[in-house]
């Protein structure tokens, strides 16, 4: 996930499209579950963070040209030579979980035409499927994507997990850090110069901001979740101290190259295993989530309140934290713009976020002889129209 990556080069041919698909969309051997390794390259410049906060983006269009041929037969033919594992069908499918930053989200922010359209058709023409959020961001900061996708009934589960809405979009329940660890954590952080920004269910304060002229990681962080707030200088860890707030989650931008260093330190300052749990949606923005928390435990949840069997759901992600829901799910599938351990957990992998990667394969299975139209609309006006 990330809005800094930047998207490959787009195809010049049909041909090299369709190459391109085989790339993404092959699927390991099922029975022992051969990790998948391949290399992506990433972009991580200030001229793209500013330009994602400051200009529309054109990564709404589609960078490919229709295909000539449905994409299910550009697959079977694949598979046929590969002797890989088929699509899931559709009786097979009873759940769908999907992260949203780098998955459902381009990298500007926005949901690609192709995905959208996909949630959009499913929704109308198999409402008895549930498509669900499941990501770090906060439910508020979800109202483009829900609209959007028209997702308006639906529940979602928030900050990796530890915070579960019921499909009225209210408070279902969360967790939180424990004070102390919170308090302790911004101050160990203070004393290295690196930026903390501490996630209620409905904000996001900004406690500590790295003192540099290249990066601003408020504004990094704002492109994530806007609702966030300098409380630098102002009472509000006091109120953490108290335990008057509960912090679902402690975000931590950095450089990319820093992040695994970053790690260790805070793995030897906090040995403890029930202080929190460390993860990453994006290499480089270290979580820090309450320690019984994770993807996997709001898959659990979501099985239960619909009585849906793990080997059921399909499971959408690109991150580290979405690893724990694609060990549980029966059709895991990395985005093709993935971090390296969910690529290996994954039973399936589709094209990038900024592809459209999510509805390229749900047309796959629920609408194969699918061809999209020529865009002439990539605007949020549109995004409510039914496909």
């Amino acid at each position: 996930m990330g809005p800094y990556r930047t998207r490959s080069d787009a195809a010049s041919s049909r041909s090299a499209h369709i190459a391109s698909l085989h790339q993404h969309l092959l699927l390991p051997p099922t029975p022992t579950r051969t990790p998948i390794h391949r290399t992506f390259s990433f972009s991580f410049t200030t001229s793209n963070m500013i330009a994602s906060q400051t200009a529309p983006s054109k990564r709404r269009l589609s960078n490919t040209k229709p295909l000539d041929k449905p994409i299910v037969d550009v697959l079977k033919a694949e598979q046929a030579k590969t002797k890989t594992a088929p699509l899931p069908k559709i009786e097979d499918v009873k759940l769908i979980l999907s992260d949203v930053d780098g998955t459902l989200l381009d990298d500007d922010h926005y949901v690609h035409h192709r995905t959208r359209d996909a949630i959009r058709y499913l929704r109308k023409a198999h409402p008895e499927i549930p498509f669900i959020p499941v990501t770090g961001k906060q439910r508020v900061s979800c109202e483009y994507l829900v609209e959007t996708c028209g997702l308006e009934d639906m529940p979602s589960a928030c900050c990796h997990g530890s915070i579960i809405y019921n499909n009225e979009g209210m408070l279902e329940s969360q967790v939180g850090i424990a004070p102390d660890v919170v308090v302790e954590v911004v101050a160990f952080l203070r004393r290295l110069n690196k930026s903390v920004m501490l996630y209620e269910h409905d904000s996001v304060a900004c406690v500590a901001l790295e003192e540099r002229t290249d990066k601003d990681f408020f504004e990094i962080s704002k492109g994530f979740d806007p609702s966030i707030f300098d409380k630098r200088g102002t009472d509000y860890m006091d109120r953490v101290a108290r335990g008057d707030v509960v912090i679902n989650k402690i975000f931590l931008p950095m450089d990319e190259e820093v992040t695994d260093d970053y790690m260790a330190k805070l793995a030897e300052h906090f040995p403890s295993r029930d202080a929190f749990r460390m993860t990453r949606a994006l290499p480089y923005i270290i979580e820090l989530i309450p320690s019984g928390a994770n993807k996997g435990v709001a898959l659990n949840h979501f099985s239960k309140v619909y009585n849906i069997a793990p080997e059921n759901i399909i499971t959408f992600g690109d991150g580290e934290n979405d690893v724990p829901m694609f060990t549980l799910s029966g059709f895991p599938c990395a985005m093709g713009n993935a971090m390296a351990a969910p690529t290996e957990a994954a039973k399936y992998q589709t094209i990038t976020n900024n592809e459209g990667g999510v509805g390229v394969f749900l047309d796959a299975i629920f609408r194969p002889d699918y061809k999209p139209a020529p865009v002439t609309d990539s605007g949020y006006n549109s995004a409510t129209s039914d496909n």
